[in-house]
């Protein structure tokens, strides 16, 4: 606003606007926790986009000669087709599968400085007629070198003229002498061509630890559905490619600035149709370079662990992965300096071209991973025996409650994942109250956040409903019934799912129309539209009745409008504003808001003018909720009556904040009075 002074006598007329927001987080971010197709294991993943979920997550699983969805996959993409901003996805496996990352091997290059292999069972190296000797592609490489044992090993350095050909190097279960702790290290130098030189094994040989990789790469997920290794068809498709598995391609490779890009493409694509999920353009292998291989895609190796009461994120590997599906899990050419000063390609210490380390043009697969995909039980929890999709007793979608402790163990920790909503579906309190019980207790000591619980399996009853619903006190939880049946646009059919998966997608409706301070119920915000289909019960005037007394919010069915939430209690056993859904994701909103202005008050001089500052920036915030329906009044404390010289001494600043919710009408009372004829209206 420009000032004036006043030097004259006349009229000053001012513009004062507060009408500023802050704005805080996602009123309707979204945390889920559940099993998903493949893509990090208990590491909270942030998406935004059910597309980018499908990237990382995949789609369907099958088991058996069946396709499935797992109840993560409706959420999310009931979620974001209705509005949602943000979620935080975190996968969860069954602990009892035996887990491994899947990795390539090896990418070949055009000059290898050394390959290390482990002989094993007595075996000798098939070399020519000694060391330091140089053959061609096409050489007959039959003598044999003998001795060694006792862990001295043998070094071998040779010089080929590829020639475009591939030169192989043989182990052959010839001589004696070796023993399997004996290393044998061969500093091999490729002339000519763009040519590989391979470690082979030989029928009775063996060879281990090979590290002649420019790079290598490892996936994100983990399980033997993410190897494609294998044969090819006609055309470039692999035999085992799947659109939930990955292949990765070097290309565009330039000797000159040693730079290369690197695509990671999909499981089952073609050469002449490839599917490029992510490509990292003019990456390096020059560690001081910005481009670094292990900078563009990141090296991070993402893994949970129990310290102490807390479960925890840990880190391994210096740059954060850019890529959703692989990280470098090594380098082992670096080319430091790629450049001399003169703008000529530096030589490494034994006088070879630096752009022999390079990667040359080629496509590769992903092997090595251990474990299944589809938890046991998974088929019998999506069977069709019961006409519902088989939705057994107590199960998880094949798994169990403790597969769901470290996830719900890392979620706790506030400071580093934000979110509004929390859905576990799948787990319900008939059959999983314990780990219910965790996640509510985590939620409270949070604050900042509301749990759409799920009360009971598919098929219960609603004195069964109320009974699971009153062994619940809390505000920070609220519950919705019966199950519903919803489209499954990946499976092309229609499935059955339980409330948390479509409430979620009611709450970002609700706050894209309105604000989280409206009822996500009613005709208005509350219907379900194309979120759901049918529910598996349509529930009476008195049976709605009796599961909102047991503080259970009714998904209704009504002619011409379809599916409506009709209800918008928590789970608070006593009578308060707080026993409403709406008053509570209020205060979330403005609990979070506030206290982000409040964090800037940490080590600032506790003076008037600190405390002013702050309801400068609070009252602004809170008039816009009296006008946009969310508070009847407002007032905000920071004083000296507050700040007293003894709470001052004690390094605290206090403050109070008074709000008074506006509440929603959820009983329409109308008389509708007959008078005689001529009776005035007046009174």
């Amino acid at each position: 606003m420009a000032t004036e002074t006043i030097v004259s006598p006349g009229v000053l007329l001012q513009e004062i606007d507060k009408s500023f927001i802050t704005p805080g987080t996602d009123p309707s971010g979204l945390a889920i926790i559940g099993p998903a197709a493949r893509g990090p294991i208990e590491i909270p993943t942030e998406i935004t986009n059910y597309n980018s979920f499908k990237e990382i997550f995949g789609t369907t699983v099958r088991s058996g000669s069946q396709a499935y969805e797992y109840f993560t996959n409706l959420a999310v993409k009931n979620y974001f087709d209705n509005g949602g901003a943000s979620a935080i996805v975190t996968r969860v496996v069954s602990a009892s599968d035996s887990w491994a990352a899947a990795t390539n091997t090896s990418l070949s290059s055009n000059g290898i400085n050394s390959i290390t292999g482990q002989v094993k069972s007595d075996a000798a190296l098939v070399v020519g007629s000694g060391n330091n000797d140089d053959y061609t592609a096409d050489a007959s490489l039959t003598d044999i070198a003998t001795g060694g044992g006792g862990g001295t090993g043998l070094t071998l350095d040779i010089t080929i003229s590829a020639g475009g050909a591939v030169a192989t190097i043989a182990v052959n279960a010839q001589g004696s002498g070796y023993s399997n702790t004996d290393v044998i290290t061969i500093a091999g130098t490729l002339l000519g061509g763009t040519g590989t030189i391979s470690l082979t094994a030989l029928t009775a040989g063996q060879v281990e630890n090979v590290s002649a990789a420019p790079f290598q790469l490892e996936t994100l997920g983990k399980g033997a559905d993410l190897n494609s290794v294998g044969p090819e068809y006609t055309g470039g498709a692999l035999h085992s490619g799947s659109k939930d598995n990955f292949r990765w391609e070097i290309g565009n490779i330039n000797n000159k600035n040693g730079t290369f890009t690197v695509s990671i493409r999909r499981g089952d694509d073609t050469t002449a149709s490839p599917l490029v999920l992510e490509q990292f353009t003019n990456c390096s292998l020059d560690p001081l370079s910005p481009n670094y291989i292990s900078k563009k895609v990141g090296d991070q190796l993402l893994s949970q662990s129990l310290d102490g009461t807390d479960y925890v994120v840990n880190v391994e590997g210096e740059f954060e992965n850019k890529s959703n599906f692989v990280r470098v899990s090594a380098v082992n050419l670096p080319t430091y300096q790629f450049l001399a000063p003169d703008g000529s390609v530096n030589i490494d210490s034994n006088g070879i071209s630096y752009s022999a380390s390079l990667p040359i043009a080629q496509t590769g697969t992903f092997e090595n991973g251990a474990g299944i995909n589809t938890p046991t039980g998974f088929s019998a929890k999506f069977g069709s025996d019961a006409g519902n999709d088989g939705l057994a007793t107590g199960s998880i979608q094949g798994l169990i409650p403790d597969d769901y402790t470290a996830a719900i163990g890392l979620l706790k920790n506030k400071d580093e994942y934000k979110f509004k909503t929390l859905v576990a579906p799948g787990l319900n309190q008939q059959n999983h109250s314990t780990t219910i019980a965790t996640i509510i207790s985590n939620t409270t000591e949070r604050g900042d956040n509301l749990f759409v619980a799920d009360l009971v399996q598919y098929g219960a009853s609603v004195s069964t409903t109320k009974t699971e619903s009153e062994e619940l006190d809390t505000n920070y939880a609220a519950s919705y019934w019966p199950w519903v049946q919803v489209r499954s646009t990946e499976l092309n059919r229609n499935v059955w799912c339980p409330a948390s998966t479509v409430i979620p997608g009611v709450f970002a409706k609700n706050d894209s129309i309105a604000a989280p301070w409206f009822a996500p119920a009613g005709e208005t915000r509350g219907k379900l539209g194309r979120l759901g289909i049918k529910t598996e019960a349509k529930l009476s005037k008195a049976q709605r009745d009796d599961l909102y007394t047991s503080k259970v919010n009714p998904i209704a069915t009504f002619p011409d409008v379809g599916l409506v939430v009709f209800g918008q209690k928590t789970l608070q056993q006593a009578t308060s504003a707080l026993d409403r859904v709406n008053v509570r994701r209020l205060l979330l909103d403005v609990k979070d808001t506030i206290g982000g202005f409040s964090e800037k008050l940490v080590f600032e001089q506790n003076t008037q003018q600190t405390r002013d500052r702050f309801v400068r920036q609070a009252t602004p915030y809170l008039e816009s909720l009296v006008q946009r329906q969310g508070l009847y009044a407002f007032q905000v404390k920071m004083d000296g009556q507050l700040n007293t010289s003894d709470v001052i001494d004690e390094n605290k600043l206090v403050g109070q904040v008074f709000l008074q919710p506006t509440k929603t009408a959820e009983f329409v009372v109308l008389d509708f009075t007959i008078t005689p004829t001529g009776a005035s209206f007046t009174d």
